[in-house]
């Protein structure tokens, strides 16, 4: 299996980014403990700020493609539905992502209790006829559902570069092996977090992120994080900490706990040979690591991004 291979160098590659936005979410709620959108104001401040998260790591991850220079995202492209109890939340999204531009969104409803229907289609026809037209030099997909295998394969068929840019520990071996690599670095912790989503997230689900925590400490003493020393005590601090909603204290332990704990989610071989749990873990442990550390300095700054900018 080929983890990354580099599109030869050039003067000028576009790069088309192809979002399955309801895989995205599902596991970084899952990884948050959150549950699905809702009417609620709070959801939409959150979906406001995946937003510019999408657009911001999509950039990057267009930029990580070449080993020589011009890189440049020309079309963001976003796929997934939402229950009638969700659309404010994602008419949010819609308008946010839309007004930073370059995005072509195609988001539809879908039964409380149904599936989505023709959305994963869309997507693989979009991608399959774009390259077919030589819209773009290099695909970058954002999704571990290995339902596009086949449409991945046939996107190199035709000549293109196809890299997977997602978490490290949800993407489908089937879908790597028919990739050009996978793009660990644009969605993790550190990258993927800006003070924008932190500040949401503590503003509005401070409670849903110290059950979270909660809940991944009682991973780490069950799995097989790889630490560099002993990590009991830092656990039982932190336990004790989130029981108290202590996040000064939460955080410069967690930031502690992190430190122990290798970011093997940022290099794809050595999530290969370290396996998914433990992969799992490790990103899991930054993920909260950076939320508290960039919420807790948004507080004390007051910085945030301002409407219509991407955050840095």
């Amino acid at each position: 299996m080929v983890f990354f291979t580099p599109a030869p160098a050039a003067e000028r590659y576009i790069v088309y980014v192809y979002i399955d936005l309801s895989n995205f979410l599902a596991e970084l709620r899952s990884l948050l403990g959150i549950g699905m959108f809702s009417g609620e104001a709070r959801y939409k401040e959150l979906a406001e700020a995946l937003a510019f998260t999408i657009h911001k790591t999509s950039r990057l991850a267009a930029t990580m493609t070449h080993t020589g220079r011009g890189a440049t995202l020309h079309r963001l492209y976003c796929y997934g539905s939402h229950t009638g109890a969700e659309r404010n939340a994602f008419a949010a999204f819609k308008t946010t992502l839309n007004a930073l531009g370059d995005a072509e969104i195609h988001i539809v409803e879908r039964p409380k209790k149904g599936r989505e229907k023709g959305i994963d289609i869309k997507l693989a026809t979009d991608m399959l006829a774009h390259a077919a037209w030589d819209n773009y030099d290099i695909a970058i997909l954002v999704s571990g559902d290995a339902d596009f295998e086949p449409a991945a394969r046939r996107a190199r068929d035709l000549g293109k570069k196809l890299y997977i840019a997602f978490y490290p520990h949800a993407v489908s071996n089937e879908l790597l092996e028919a990739s050009d690599g996978l793009l660990a670095l644009p969605l993790s912790p550190e990258n993927l977090v800006d003070a924008r989503l932190a500040g949401a997230l503590l503003k509005s689900f401070k409670e849903e992120l110290l059950t979270g925590v909660k809940r991944l400490l009682e991973e780490l003493e069950r799995g097989s994080a790889p630490t560099h020393n002993n990590i009991e005590n830092d656990i039982e601090r932190a336990r004790e900490y989130a029981e108290q909603g202590n996040l000064d204290a939460l955080t410069n332990t967690l930031r502690e706990l992190a430190s122990k704990i290798e970011p093997i989610h940022r290099s794809p071989l050595t999530a290969l040979k370290a396996g998914k749990e433990a992969t799992h873990l490790a990103y899991k442990t930054h993920l909260y690591k950076e939320i508290l550390e960039k919420a807790s300095t948004t507080k004390q700054t007051g910085n945030t991004a301002s409407p219509g900018k991407t955050p840095k």
